[in-house]
Parts: C-alpha cells; structure tokens; sequence
C-alpha cells in the first residue's frame, strides 16, 4: 500500500510541475509542439527512434547467442517494447520495466532457463547504462561551459541519484574485473549468507551473476560488439537531440545539443513517473542557459515526450497482450486441475 502512495505522491508532484510548465509557456508553444510533432518533422523523430530500438533488441539478441540460445529480432522486438514501457512509467525512467521484460519473455519461452532470461536483460542494461551515463557526463560537462549545472533542489536530487546508480555501475565493473561476486558480499554485509547460498533462490542469483560475468570479459569479443551496439544506440539518441534542437531553433548546434542530451538524461534519473514535471523543467533551464529561451526548451520536452510515448503505448499493447495469454494459461492450469 504504502508503494502505491509513494507513487502517487510523486506522480502529483511530477504533474503539478508539468502543468506550471505549461501554464508559464502559455498556448501558443503547446500548438507549437503538437504541430510539430503531427507533421513530417515527427515522423522523422519517430522513424529515427524505431530504428534505435531495432538496434536495442539486436544488442539483446546478440547477447542471448552469446549465451547459445537462438531468437529472431521479431521475436524479441515486443519485449524489448515492454520494458521500455514499463521503465517509462514508474519512477526513474531508465529503470523498472526489467522484471516485466524477464517476467513475460520467460512466460512465452518456457523453455528458456531463468537465469538466462535474467543474465540477459542484466546484461543488456548494464551495458546502455554504461553507454547512458557516458553521454550523461560527457553533457553536464559541456553543459558547465555555459552556466551553472545544478541551481535547483530538483537538480541536487537528481544529481544524487546519478551518483548513486554510478556508483553501483562502478562497483559492478570492478567486482568483475576481480571475479569477485557482488551479490555474495552484499549477502555477507547484510547477514543472509548462511540463509541464502543453501536456498534455491540464492543459488539461482549466484549462477544468474556467474552467467552476467562471464560476458563481461575483457577477452570476449561479443561484449566489445555489445558495448559498441549500446554506444550507437545512445549515440542516435543524441542525434536524434541535435535533430529536435534543430527543428525548434532553425540552426545546427552541436555542442548544445550534447548539453541538452546531459540534461535529458538527468532528468530521466529524477524518482518521478515518467520524469513527468523534471523533463520539461530541466529543459526549460537548459535551453535558457544556452540562450534558446524557456519556451523553446518546454517545447523540446512535449515533442521528446510525445515520440517516447508513441513507443510507450506500443509496447503497452504487448503488455496486455501477453499479459492476457499468461491468465488465459493460469485460468486453464486451474480449471484443468479441477477437472483432473
């Protein structure tokens, strides 16, 4: 219970934001962004953002070769859709929508064993969030060229957070590099050694973390090909700030655009769903910094958001859609027991 008040207290939080963002830009850069988006300029946005994430499930497909186990990128292309959904629509939007990823792939593939299903979403995510922070630091870094980065409380929070899950992403790559297990010290730290490691559950973590290690070799060449394919696609997300950047201000800007991607990015780390509120907040900072105007920056977020919600719903359509086969199999397991 106490999750869903958690949830909607930062949803109301987030939305109040957006509506004094939009309340402060007034009518005119709210039509300014829909028509821009119901227009080929969108469908640019959209076609460039379907390409990226045919890049993402080939990176995922790659991933689960490597672990011997074959699958076409039509396969694996709606749960890739799911994930995105599912992490944009709860707290921290590059987050969340793993277990459901994990939870249904398996669900249509039972023959798949879950600790490969599991190593490679992992293993997929650690690799785009290597990729993720990257350009993350590399715009907040650009950024601090023109004017201060964090002058809010909004941009300390989510500073922290970046901190945090940089933190772990480091520790993640140094463990490794050791072959030390992380999971096995956090067990350690947290005294649930003794009741884990004999449990079949940590037993089944253990061996998920084995099989993320061993991708993460230095040696193996498909991790290299898997960090290229995660750098390509976060760099088309890039292109694809520097293409909106130039469609609302008429001129190419590199080095900016890099900044407004930083920012992007930053605000996608704020525990709000959807970063609804902090994207156009961050982006109307960012743009009046970078001396393109609070509006334009409002104006940047709607049309960012609106492309990302195009594939959000996508991928809620599979999320019902394999969510009513999964209790169609539940309902006839219960009534086939019933008749046995």
């Amino acid at each position: 219970m106490s999750k869903f008040i958690k949830f909607g207290l930062s949803f109301f939080i987030g939305l109040t934001v957006f509506f004094i963002v939009l309340a402060k830009i007034g009518t005119n850069s709210t039509s300014q962004a829909l028509s821009l988006f119901f227009s080929l300029q969108g469908l640019v946005m959209l076609v460039l953002t379907a390409l990226l994430i045919w890049v993402s499930t080939i990176k995922w497909k790659l991933i689960l070769k490597h672990q011997g186990e074959r699958f076409s990128t039509k396969q694996l292309a709606p749960f890739i859709l799911i994930g995105v959904a599912m992490s944009y629509f709860t707290p921290f939007a590059i987050f969340g929508g793993e277990i459901f990823r994990v939870y249904f792939f398996k669900k249509k593939y039972p023959n798949l064993k879950i600790e490969k299903a599991i190593a490679s979403v992992a293993t997929d995510r650690i690799l785009e969030v290597t990729a993720f922070f990257t350009f993350l630091i590399i715009g907040l870094l650009v950024f601090w060229l023109f004017g201060p980065v964090f002058t809010s409380a909004l941009g300390l929070v989510a500073l922290a957070f970046a901190g945090f899950f940089l933190t772990l992403l480091l520790v993640f790559y140094f463990s490794n590099w050791r072959k030390k297990s992380v999971l096995e010290w956090f067990m350690k730290k947290l005294a649930l050694k003794k009741y884990l490691l004999g449990d079949k559950n940590g037993e089944m973590a253990l061996e998920t973390e084995q099989e993320v290690f061993r991708f993460f070799s230095l040696k193996n060449k498909v991790f290299w090909q898997g960090l290229g394919l995660a750098f390509l696609e976060y760099f088309g997300f890039f292109v694809r700030a520097v293409i909106l950047v130039f469609f609302i201000t008429g001129s190419f800007e590199i080095v900016k655009s890099l900044a407004v991607y930083g920012f992007t990015n930053l605000a996608s780390l704020t525990p709000l769903p959807a970063a609804l509120g902090a994207l156009e907040l961050s982006q109307g900072f960012a743009f009046s910094v970078l001396g393109f105007g609070f509006n334009k920056g409002a104006v940047f977020s709607m049309v960012w958001r609106a492309t990302d919600l195009f594939f959000c719903f996508l991928g809620l359509f599979f999320f019902v859609k394999h969510g009513a086969e999964a209790a169609q199999d539940k309902l006839l397991n219960v009534f086939g027991k019933q008749g046995v």
